[in-house]
């Protein structure tokens, strides 16, 4: 269900105009980013790495990948976000994939995975509070496309 949200965001995307991603990201470097955070991403958002990296539509951010130079600082690199965040407190199970534009970030919240190896994605705030905003990273790409559209 969340593969086929995330298609869903992709067939959205491609009648856009206003889309700016940066495009396909390696199986290699996809492999390499989750060793230097030191967990698995969910299938969904690997399937959004593969196809669009990262970047932006209509001024709505999605973090992914820039490129195969994994220590790019500055959003939208989730490697290097996540990995700042953690510095400062950040709980190791996540992975921030978006701002939320009042100081907190949604995130793959990767210690509770289903039987299909999918994670919710959660509302983090800097103190480190965090509620669940949705099922997978699959729901979170398509609805919060659905909204910048509507």
């Amino acid at each position: 269900m969340s593969l086929k949200k995330v298609q869903q965001a992709l067939d959205l995307i491609e009648a856009n105009d206003d889309a700016d991603f940066v495009g396909p990201i390696s199986e290699e470097t996809i492999i390499e980013s989750e060793e230097r955070l030191e967990l698995v991403f969910p299938p969904s958002y690997k399937l959004f790495l593969s196809t669009l990296g990262c970047g932006d539509i209509d001024g709505l951010e999605f973090y992914g990948i820039v490129s195969s130079d994994l220590s790019v600082v500055g959003v939208p690199n989730a490697i290097w976000v996540t990995l700042d965040e953690r510095k400062r407190g950040l709980p190791h199970r996540y992975v921030i994939i978006g701002a939320g534009g009042d100081g907190t970030f949604f995130a793959i919240n990767t210690a509770t995975c289903d039987e299909n190896g999918e994670c919710p994605v959660d509302v983090v705030s800097p103190g480190g509070d965090a509620s669940r905003c949705h099922g997978t990273f699959g729901e979170y790409f398509y609805e919060e496309l659905e909204n910048v559209f509507e």
